[in-house]
């Protein structure tokens, strides 16, 4: 169930229902359910559920159920349910049921049920239930159920 539709070179479909559409570079589909729409390097789907829409260079996909959407470098999505919308660089997203939607830098979601909206940088959600909202700096939320809303 892997499918790539654009620019791809020398790729490797290890299992079934694979389809590679156009040129890209270097992808590795090994599980099942992934798809790549756009123009990428270096990314690899170790697992199902996964799919990169856009432009994104060196991405690791090890888990299930993450989508990235638009160009971000170096991201790392170790768990389940994250979702990178937007231009972000380098983001961790450790855990499960984190999202980060527009342009921060480095982000880091050690667990669940975190969100990040709009442009920050350096902030640290050590629990879950977080949220942010809009352009802040070097923002620590240690416990649950915290919301930063404003600049």
């Amino acid at each position: 169930n892997e499918s790539l539709t654009s620019c791809s070179t020398t790729n490797s479909f290890p299992t079934g229902k694979e389809s590679l559409t156009s040129s890209s570079r270097l992808n590795s589909f090994p599980t099942g359910n992934e798809s790549l729409t756009s123009s990428s390097s270096l990314n690899s789907f170790p697992t199902r559920n996964e799919f990169l829409t856009s432009s994104s260079t060196l991405n690791s996909f090890p888990t299930r159920n993450k989508s990235l959407t638009s160009c971000s470098t170096t991201d790392s999505f170790h768990t389940g349910n994250d979702s990178l919308a937007s231009s972000s660089t380098p983001n961790s997203f450790p855990t499960g049921n984190e999202s980060l939607t527009s342009s921060s830098t480095p982000n880091s979601f050690p667990t669940g049920n975190e969100s990040l909206t709009s442009c920050s940088t350096i902030n640290s959600f050590p629990t879950w239930n977080k949220s942010l909202t809009s352009c802040s700096t070097t923002n620590s939320f240690p416990t649950r159920n915290d919301s930063l809303t404003s600049s």
